[in-house]
């Protein structure tokens, strides 16, 4: 097998020191230390075992290093846990008042530094999928499928986010006065609330409180 661009080669010749061994050459496979160590074995670049060895030991902190750089760019495998959602929200306008109530199923799971709230509700346009990421400082809410959605949510900052229709993409604001999150890993139930005014292409909306709780679904 040959792999003559594992390294580039170099214009010029150049001398690969090993512990018993030098290597001198002009060509392009035997100055390429890849070809040689994976078409002859280790013991081509150091004259013998024991500096293969040598230099397989040394190589050990490079190779973990990249495995662990892959490993995060190819997404690594979280725990899922499946829990049983209630979600209500109050929308406030002027002296009117709207409640909403929803029941659903769906995981709860960390990742890095967040906390990831997922499930999905089936509406008349559609089935709409619904992620809740929670961190120290913020949270945003995400809906894609038949409704497209993000909100995001710092505590005492108007934030912009976006709505698309089928009537075209609209631009969302949110100031969040309150923001409170709280999980325990001994019961498995958590809780989400916040409270937050929002506004559509400039135009407030109203005053939105959303309490969410949920906790872990028994395995039947």
């Amino acid at each position: 097998m040959e792999l003559e661009n594992c390294l580039a080669p170099a214009p010029i010749a150049y001398k690969l020191q090993a512990p018993s061994a030098t290597i001198e050459s002009t060509s392009v496979r035997s100055r390429s230390p890849c070809f040689l160590y994976l078409s002859r074995g280790p013991s081509s670049l150091y004259g013998d075992d024991r500096g293969a060895c040598a230099f397989l030991i040394q190589l050990a902190p490079a190779i973990v290093f990249y495995y662990n750089v892959m490993k995060r760019m190819c997404g690594q495998q979280v725990e899922q846990v499946p829990v049983k959602i209630k979600v209500k929200t109050d929308i406030r306008d002027g002296s009117s008042k709207d409640t909403f109530e929803l029941t659903a199923f769906g995981q709860y799971y960390k990742k890095e530094n967040a906390r990831f709230l997922q499930y999905n509700e089936v509406m008349e346009e559609g089935t709409v999928k619904t992620i809740i990421k929670i961190s120290d400082q913020d949270g945003v809410i995400l809906r894609s499928g038949a409704v497209k959605m993000r909100l995001p949510f710092q505590i005492n900052k108007k934030l912009r986010g976006r709505y698309d229709t089928p009537y075209g993409v609209f631009e969302t604001a949110t100031l969040t006065k309150r923001f409170d999150y709280h999980f325990d890993e001994k019961t498995d139930i958590g809780s989400i609330e916040l409270l937050y005014e929002m506004s559509i292409q400039g135009a407030h909306s109203g005053t939105y409180h959303l309490v969410i709780t949920f906790q872990k679904e028994e395995e039947k």
